[in-house]
C-alpha cells in the first residue's frame, strides 16, 4: 500500500493521544508510524516482524510487535480503541470479528481492507497466483 493510501485510510480513523492500535498482519510495521504512540502489531512472519522491530527503532511511541496467529491470538477485553487490517483468509473473518468486538473498547474503530481486482479477467499468470493463494478477488 502506497503512503498516500496509508495516510488517507489512518486519517480516516481520527485517531487521538493515548489511543492504543492493534494492527493485524503488520508486517514491517510501516503503517503504525503514521498512527499513534502506542501500537501492538502482529505477523505470522518472523522475518517481518524483525523487520519491523528495525524500522521502530529510534521512533516516539511505545511498540509491541509479536510473531502471532490472530486466530490463535486473545487479549483481555476492552485492550484497543482501533483494530485495523489489510486483509483477511475469508474462512477466518466470523470468528475474528466476534474476537475484535471483544478487544475492543466501547465506540470503538475497525478498519479493514481487501483485496480486489479490476474488472475483465485477470492475465493468466495473475489468475495463476490468485489460485496458489486462494484469493478470492473481486472486480471493483
Amino acid at each position: 500500500m502506497s503512503v498516500e493510501t496509508t495516510k488517507e485510510f489512518v486519517s480516516k480513523l481520527e485517531l487521538k493521544h493515548g489511543q492504543k492500535v492493534l494492527d493485524v498482519g503488520c508486517g514491517i510495521g510501516g503503517t503504525e508510524i503514521y498512527m499513534v504512540e502506542h501500537f501492538v502489531g502482529i505477523d505470522l512472519s518472523i522475518n517481518m516482524i524483525s523487520n519491523a522491530l528495525d524500522c521502530a527503532i529510534g521512533c516516539n511511541c511505545l511498540f509491541e510487535f509479536e510473531v502471532a496467529d490472530c486466530t490463535k491470538k486473545t487479549y483481555p477485553d476492552c485492550t484497543f480503541d482501533v483494530i485495523y487490517n489489510l486483509s483477511f483468509e475469508p474462512r477466518t473473518k466470523p470468528a475474528l470479528f466476534r474476537s475484535f468486538f471483544k478487544w475492543l473498547k466501547l465506540g470503538g474503530k475497525v478498519l479493514i481492507t481487501d483485496y480486489c481486482k479490476s474488472s475483465g479477467p485477470p492475465s493468466p499468470e495473475f489468475e495463476a497466483y490468485i489460485r496458489q493463494r486462494g484469493y478470492d478477488l473481486h472486480d471493483v
